[in-house]
């Protein structure tokens, strides 16, 4: 059993500065300082009231009414002598709350970044509100709002580089071929008219959708097909020749695609070694300038490119 710890309070005579009573008390003994609040609000004294002013409320803080309080046992009163005792919820003027006006735009919402809006407080101006918002228009029910490939996705089809597989869906895992990637390549530098005639491959016809951006990655060095009469418009692109159509293109416009150290821009990833040595300068450049970031540690070079993929690395460049 843990014993009272006992405090003395003597006297009226040693409190009569701060506590003034209708009759004496003698020596007080109390356990701790709680006993003292509720001694106070025991017994009768004389109350020393404070008269506490009216305070409007604020849009975050309470405000209170005027009123009188009691400096030694907290009780409120309307009167200044203290006949009409005030329950404390009373005299409190519960805060207003912000009353927002419109938003304001402050930067518009783009391909590249959200937008920025911000409103303000009619009560006071120097209470304001902002955020950044998202209101491109998204047509794909299969493209969330929160997947990696959202805005490059919605960029692509503002574009017109691609238009989804039907008005509804994109098909973002969908694998990509040869001919989409560099259709789409094409479109994305704007569907320059291809200045040769001569076409090379066989299995690319005049009738085609890809006809024209065959003959212009032709004539910019950025393919020459798997060999001197085929184009293979139909197979399936992987990562490592996605990538390299683009470092192509890049080339072709003049622009530096140097990389000082290639190794030290793939040594992040645990597969760089497998890159076959053609491959190592556009995955460095790639990386280098966050045009691809790998999955999961991996360039996972062989890997099949996806139409998601295809749209994100023809953002990260043309975009970002």
């Amino acid at each position: 059993v843990i014993t009272h710890d006992y405090f003395m309070v003597t006297s009226q005579s040693e409190w009569e500065e701060d506590h003034v009573w209708d009759s004496g008390y003698s020596d007080a003994l109390f356990d701790n300082a709680s006993d003292i609040e509720a001694f106070y609000n025991s017994v009768e004294h004389i109350h020393d009231l404070s008269y506490v002013p009216g305070i409007a409320p604020t849009c975050t803080e309470n405000g209170c009414y005027s009123h009188y309080e009691c400096t030694l046992c907290g009780k409120c009163y309307s009167d200044a002598a203290g006949t009409r005792v005030l329950d404390r919820d009373a005299v409190v003027r519960t805060a207003l709350g912000h009353n927002w006006g419109e938003w304001e735009i402050i930067r518009e919402c783009t391909f590249a970044e959200d937008g920025l809006r911000r409103r303000t407080c009619r009560r006071d101006a120097s209470h304001t509100e902002t955020e950044s918002f998202n209101d491109l228009y998204n047509p794909f029910v299969d493209v969330a709002s929160d997947a990696y490939y959202f805005r490059p996705v919605l960029w692509a089809a503002e574009q017109g580089i691609t238009s989804g597989m039907d008005a509804s869906h994109f098909a973002p895992d969908q694998s990509c071929t040869r001919a989409q990637v560099v259709t789409f390549l094409w479109r994305a530098a704007g569907s320059p008219e291809p200045k040769a005639v001569n076409n090379p491959f066989v299995d690319v016809k005049p009738t085609d959708f890809f006809y024209k951006a065959v003959l212009w990655a032709v004539e910019c060095g950025i393919t020459n097909g798997v060999d001197a009469t085929h184009f293979a418009p139909a197979m399936t692109i992987n990562r490592t020749q996605m990538v390299t159509f683009l470092y192509s293109y890049a080339k072709s416009e003049g622009m530096d695609v140097e990389v000082s150290d290639p190794a030290a821009a793939l040594a992040q990833f645990s597969d760089a070694d497998t890159l076959p040595a053609w491959a190592v300068a556009p995955m460095a450049w790639a990386v280098q300038n966050g045009i691809i970031s790998g999955m999961d540690g991996k360039l996972v070079p062989a890997g099949i490119a996806n139409r998601a993929q295809a749209a994100v690395v023809l953002y990260q460049f043309f975009v970002k």
